[in-house]
Formats: C-alpha cells, sequence, structure tokens
C-alpha cells in the first residue's frame, strides 16, 4: 500500500535554502492517502489475472494523473512511474472495461453526498452569446441556420 512520507525526516530529503528536495518523484504525486485508499477500492485486483500480478498500483495511476496533467506523450512519461507500457495498458485497460467511469461515478456520488461538490449550471453557451453580440451590433443578423429570431414562439 502507498504511504506519503514526511520528507523532511527522510534520510534521502535534502534541505536546499528552506525547500526540502523530494526524492525518487515523489514531486509527481497528487494523490493524498486518503485520496488513493477512495480510489484503490474502486480499481479492479490483478487476482484471477493471467500474468503478473498489478504492482504498484498507486505509482501506475499516478503516471496516468501526470500525463493527464502534462499531456506529454506516453513514451516521454519520467521514469519513476515504471516502465511507460505498463502505465499505457493499465490505463488502456481501465478505460475498455469502464473501471474510469465507475471511479468517476462513485467519486462524484460521494463527493455530493457529503457536501463537497457544488454543481454548477450554465445556460448560456459561446455560440449562444456569440450570436447575442452580433445580434445586438446587427439587429438583422441571423442563426447559423438561417431563421431569424423575429417572431419565433
Amino acid at each position: 500500500m502507498h504511504r506519503m512520507m514526511n520528507f523532511e525526516s527522510h534520510p534521502k530529503a535534502r534541505r536546499v535554502g528552506h525547500f526540502v528536495n523530494r526524492h525518487d518523484g515523489d514531486q509527481y504525486r497528487v494523490l493524498t492517502n486518503k485520496q488513493w485508499e477512495l480510489v484503490e477500492l474502486l480499481l479492479p485486483k490483478s487476482d484471477g489475472r493471467v500474468g503478473r500480478n498489478f504492482i504498484n498500483n498507486c505509482l501506475v495511476v499516478e503516471g496516468m494523473l501526470f500525463r493527464l496533467r502534462t499531456g506529454v506523450p506516453w513514451r516521454d512519461l519520467p521514469e519513476v512511474f515504471g516502465p511507460w507500457k505498463t502505465v499505457w495498458k493499465r490505463h488502456h485497460r481501465y478505460a475498455d472495461d469502464g473501471t474510469w467511469d465507475r471511479v468517476l461515478v462513485a467519486l462524484t456520488a460521494l463527493a455530493d453526498a457529503t457536501g463537497n461538490l457544488n454543481w454548477v449550471l450554465s445556460t448560456d453557451s459561446p455560440a449562444r452569446t456569440s450570436m447575442t453580440r452580433m445580434r445586438a451590433l446587427d439587429p438583422g443578423c441571423t442563426r447559423p441556420n438561417g431563421e431569424s429570431r423575429v417572431g419565433r414562439t
């Protein structure tokens, strides 16, 4: 199981000025222990699968999150996440079998139930806003489909 470390007391941590340098890729991590514990419960286990067991699933998920945040190609993932093919294959597997959909639904429901999710509804789309601005400049302006707003109910 993944554990967050106290970087200040870690033997490989080094002070530079008043900052602590993290080691072994910890600067790439975004999930807290509590967040990882929730996500881990929702991910499939490797028990009963053909092939090797999932080792350090947290690190692989962190690699997926890193790529999502930065947009780097899979081949350019930092080595701290392990082989890029492992991260890619697991991401692909989770996307294909619906794991990510289930994780999203479960975490959204949990956040909503605990009051940690604010629902914001926007009724204006950029296209609608642009058409409104265009009509303000030219009252005879028509919609993209050729209809005029005048006379519509």
